[in-house]
């Protein structure tokens, strides 16, 4: 795990913070399951800074809004004193901006002291913040460190949704699972979790955590096509707003995209459409590159309508090319 961070200095944003919240902190009440379960899955599903809801929504999966500013201060209270489980809640509310100003430098260190503490959730929001490069530099070999030493019962539950994306794992199952304990299993998704799915909840844990799991070739291009999807509705809602103003998150998925690539290509080798495979890789790694990258530099909406048709044509050609699933050259 990387080195020990000290606790978030008195003098920044988020020390100011924490010295208005310190007078009542020897007081407070740490944070129960069923809370820290409700606000955790709320997080997760909160939009990320300068992207909006779904219309009706508030971050919330449709339910009741929360009260940000209310819930920030009352767990920065208990951070301040000393409680594992609200260093993590403050860390991912700071990492979006939550309740209070975004601070991703803050949001690292509270991250680093749950993790200290050994706390599983901070643990992976650490890791998440390493592989994202929330706070500090892109670090995949701290990152990886990171998510190897969580319990094996983590590891459990990634087979489990890898062996069947469709089924229901509580958010009781992956909490439970972070602290190295079993959950009830199955159930309703949103049980004790405020109603997101265990799966969306592991999905955002991990990231693309499970393109690097992949064990065939029909595993990886399913993962090419849904990322490629993501990047999909991503211009489809810049289009509907006509808004081509925010150029990073759109590179960001594309990179993504870019990113899976070769994991189909490694998997490919050896077998029966490997010259295809990777003549259809090379062709979407291309149009990825050249055209749908270049043309989302400059917020050129017809540039990228001609290059995301161009790179769904690549993709079928790809899908083509893996069949159903390509065994061993002959």
């Amino acid at each position: 795990m990387p080195r020990r961070a000290r606790a978030p200095p008195t003098g920044g944003g988020a020390g100011r913070d924490a010295a208005r919240a310190g007078g009542g902190a020897r007081g407070a009440e740490p944070v129960s399951d069923e809370e820290f379960q409700a606000v955790y899955a709320d997080a997760v599903e909160a939009p990320e800074p300068g992207e909006a809801a779904a219309p009706g929504d508030a971050g919330t999966g449709g339910r009741e809004p929360r009260d940000w500013k209310r819930t920030y201060d009352e767990n920065l209270r208990r951070a301040s004193a000393g409680d594992p489980r609200a260093m993590t809640l403050v860390a991912i509310m700071q990492s979006k901006g939550l309740g209070t100003t975004q601070d991703e430098q803050a949001a690292l260190m509270w991250a680093t002291e749950a993790a200290n503490q050994q706390e599983g959730t901070g643990q992976v929001e650490l890791g998440k913040f390493y592989r994202d490069g929330v706070g500090t530099e892109k670090n995949e070999e701290a990152a990886r460190a990171i998510f190897g030493s969580l319990p094996q019962e983590m590891d459990a539950l990634r087979q489990r949704l890898q062996a069947n994306p469709n089924q229901t794992i509580s958010v009781v199952d992956v909490l439970g699972a972070l602290t190295g304990r079993t959950g009830g299993g199955g159930g309703d998704g949103g049980s004790g979790g405020g109603g997101v799915s265990g799966g969306t909840l592991l999905g955002s844990l991990f990231g693309d955590a499970r393109a690097r799991d992949a064990t065939t070739v029909a595993e990886a291009m399913r993962q090419i096509e849904e990322r490629g999807r993501r990047v999909r509705a991503l211009y489809d809602t810049m289009a509907a707003k006509n808004d081509y103003r925010d150029t990073l998150k759109p590179r960001e998925l594309c990179d993504e995209w870019i990113a899976s690539l070769p994991v189909l290509e490694r998997l490919a080798k050896g077998t029966s459409s490997e010259a295809e495979i990777l003549r259809g890789s090379a062709a979407l790694r291309d149009v990825l590159k050249k055209e749908l990258r270049e043309a989302t530099k400059d917020g050129r909406k017809n540039a990228i309508a001609r290059a995301l048709d161009k790179a769904d044509g690549a993709v079928r050609t790809l899908r083509e090319a893996v069949g159903v699933d390509p065994g061993p050259a002959k």
